[in-house]
C-alpha cells in the first residue's frame, strides 16, 4: 500500500499536464500511473519523419481493432492508442489546433458545461502554448506553391488558425515540433523537469491499471493496479484523476462499477453507479488521402509534414467540416529521398461527423481489450460530408496553381470518376483520424458522465480529465484542446471545493 494526495492515472496529453501542475506545489504527492514504458528508449518517437513507422512498433501501443464497420464494407479498422510516457503526444502527428470558438461556446450552451465558452478556456490555450511551444513548418517552394494555388480557389490566406477568428482558409500549419525539428510531448514538457528536482512526484510505468476502489460512502479511494502480473494498491487522500484517454477511461470506470448497470451486472460486476454514458457517445473523424507524382523535385522540407492546411466547407458557426493538408512523399513508413522529393499528398478530413459509437466491456479482466465500435457513416448526412471531403482533396492536389509540379494523379486516380466509384473508393480507403473522443462527456442529461468541473456523478473523490469528457468533437486536430482540458482540469483541482 502505499498512498498520495493524488494519484493520475495516464501520461499522456492531460494527464502529463495534470500531474506536472499538481506536482509543482511541493506540498502535494502525486503518483502518476502509465501503462506502457518509456518512451525515450524508442529513438523512432523523437523523428518527426518517422511518424508512420511508429505503428510498426508493438510495444508502445495498444493494438486495438475496431468492430465492423458495417456502413464501411464491414473493414474492421485499427484504432491507434498509444501505450507509453506521452500518450498520443509521442504517437501522433503533432498537428496543434485549437478548434473553431463555436465548438467550445456550444459545449456550454447545448451540453450545460459551463465554464467552457472559448473566452473562458482561451487562457488554458496560451498557457499550454507558453510551454509546449508550437512550431509552423518550414516553408518550401512547393508549400508557397500549395498556397498561392488554394488562394486561387478562393480559400483566403489566413496567417493564423488558432487566433479564435474564423478558421476559413489556407494557413501555415502549426505543430508541436520543435524548432530543432524534434517531437515535443506533454510528459518532456510537464512531468521529466520536475522528476529531476523535486521528491514529490513519482511515476510508475508498465502499471496496468485494474480498477478503482471506493469506500462505503462512494469516495474513490484507491487504485488497483498490476507490474508483471504483480498486483499493487496505492491510495490517494484526496483525488484520483482519470487520464486515460477515451478508450481506456471508459473501460477503467466499468471495471470500477461505474457504467450502465444492467450491462455490468451481466459482466458480474458489482455497481457502484449508475452512470449509462459511460462509454457511450463515442466520436470520431475520418481521412482518406490522394497522391500525385511531383514533375520536379520537392525539396527544403525538413520534415514530411507539409507547410499548410486548409480549413473549408463551414457551417453558419463558423465551424470546419473538411480540412486538407499537404504532404510531401506518399506519407509512408520508410520513404527514401527520392520518394519524399518525387510525390506529394494531400489529405481529405472529416471533422464534425454526427455518427455515435460505443466503447464497451468485453470482460472485467483488464488484459482484454474493449469492445470498440467506431459506428462510422450510421448518420444518414455523413457520407455527403465524405464527399465534400474528397471533391476538396481532389481539387486542391489537381489546382492548376501546381501545374508546374504536377505529374500525375496515383490516388485516387483518373479511373475514380462516377458516383458509384467515387462512394466505392471511399467506402475502402477511409480511415480513423484518430481523434476518439465523448466516451465520459461533460454536462447535464440521461448521458452524462461528469460535471463542468470534471467530477464523476454520483461519487466523489473522482475525476476524469481528458478527451473523453468532450460533449461534441472539436474542428479539427484534438491534441490541443486535449493539452488544454489537461491544463483546465488541474486549475479546477488547484482551485479546491
Amino acid at each position: 500500500m502505499q498512498n498520495y494526495d493524488y494519484i493520475v492515472i495516464g501520461s499522456g496529453s492531460a494527464g502529463s499536464i495534470v500531474a506536472g501542475r499538481l506536482a509543482a506545489n511541493p506540498e502535494l504527492s502525486v503518483l502518476l500511473l502509465e501503462a506502457g514504458g518509456e518512451a525515450s528508449a524508442y529513438p523512432k518517437i523523437w523523428d518527426p519523419n518517422q511518424i508512420n513507422c511508429l505503428y510498426d512498433i508493438p510495444q508502445i501501443h495498444w493494438g486495438y481493432k475496431s468492430l465492423p464497420q458495417v456502413h464501411m464494407n464491414n473493414r474492421i479498422m485499427d484504432v491507434w492508442r498509444a501505450k507509453m510516457t506521452g500518450g498520443c503526444t509521442a504517437h501522433n502527428d503533432m498537428v496543434y489546433v485549437r478548434g473553431a470558438p463555436a465548438d467550445f461556446d456550444q459545449w456550454e450552451i447545448d451540453y450545460g458545461c459551463i465554464g467552457w465558452r472559448y473566452k473562458d478556456i482561451a487562457q488554458n490555450f496560451a498557457r499550454v502554448e507558453a510551454v509546449m511551444q508550437p512550431t509552423t513548418t518550414t516553408k518550401n517552394a512547393f508549400g508557397a506553391a500549395f498556397v498561392e494555388a488554394c488562394e486561387k480557389l478562393g480559400y483566403t490566406y489566413n496567417p493564423d488558425y488558432n487566433s479564435g477568428a474564423n478558421m476559413f482558409g489556407v494557413s501555415p500549419l502549426r505543430s508541436t515540433i520543435s524548432k530543432t525539428f524534434r517531437r515535443q510531448t506533454s510528459y518532456e514538457r510537464y512531468v521529466i523537469p520536475l522528476l529531476a528536482t523535486q521528491k514529490n512526484l513519482s511515476v510508475i510505468t508498465n502499471a496496468l491499471v485494474g480498477h478503482i476502489e471506493f469506500d462505503n460512502k462512494k469516495r474513490a479511494r484507491s487504485v488497483v493496479f498490476s507490474i508483471g502480473g504483480v498486483a499493487q494498491r496505492a491510495t490517494a487522500e484526496k483525488e484520483i484523476v482519470l487520464s486515460a484517454g477515451a478508450i481506456n477511461s471508459p473501460q477503467i470506470l466499468m471495471r470500477s462499477g461505474i457504467g450502465d448497470a444492467n450491462v455490468l451486472r451481466k459482466l458480474g460486476a458489482q455497481v457502484v453507479m449508475d452512470l449509462p454514458g459511460v462509454g457511450a457517445n463515442l466520436m470520431d473523424a475520418l481521412i482518406f488521402q490522394g497522391t500525385w507524382s511531383s514533375s520536379q523535385p520537392i525539396t527544403n522540407q525538413p520534415v514530411n509534414e507539409g507547410y499548410a492546411i486548409v480549413w473549408a466547407n463551414m457551417n453558419a458557426q463558423g465551424q470546419a467540416s473538411n480540412a486538407v493538408e499537404m504532404m510531401r512523399g506518399k506519407y509512408t513508413c520508410g520513404q527514401s529521398e527520392a520518394e519524399l522529393q518525387g510525390f506529394y499528398s494531400v489529405t481529405g478530413d472529416m471533422m464534425r461527423l454526427q455518427s455515435r459509437g460505443a466503447v464497451t466491456l468485453r470482460s472485467l479482466n483488464p488484459a482484454d481489450a474493449p469492445l470498440i465500435d467506431m459506428n462510422f457513416l450510421s448518420h444518414p448526412d455523413d457520407y455527403a460530408e465524405c464527399v465534400k471531403g474528397f471533391e476538396l482533396m481532389r481539387s486542391i492536389g489537381n489546382a492548376p496553381g501546381l501545374a508546374a509540379w504536377r505529374g500525375k494523379e496515383l490516388t485516387p486516380g483518373p479511373t475514380v470518376v462516377t458516383p458509384a466509384e467515387i462512394k466505392s473508393w471511399i467506402l475502402n480507403n477511409a480511415w480513423s483520424l484518430s481523434h476518439p473522443v465523448g466516451t465520459c462527456r461533460m454536462g447535464i442529461g440521461e448521458t452524462a458522465v461528469v460535471d463542468a468541473q470534471l467530477r464523476v456523478y454520483g461519487v466523489s473523490g473522482l475525476r476524469v480529465i481528458d478527451a473523453s469528457i468532450m460533449p461534441r468533437i472539436t474542428s479539427g486536430h484534438t491534441q490541443g484542446p486535449s493539452l488544454m482540458i489537461g491544463d483546465k482540469g488541474a486549475s479546477m483541482i488547484l482551485a479546491g471545493p
